[in-house]
């Protein structure tokens, strides 16, 4: 299975820059 050390921190990292950019869009 997948640790959630690397992915979470990369999805969360992912959706906040997202929603910045959504917001500023």
């Amino acid at each position: 299975m997948i640790r959630c050390e690397n992915t979470c921190v990369v999805l969360s990292a992912g959706y906040y820059v997202y929603q910045i950019v959504r917001s500023h869009v």
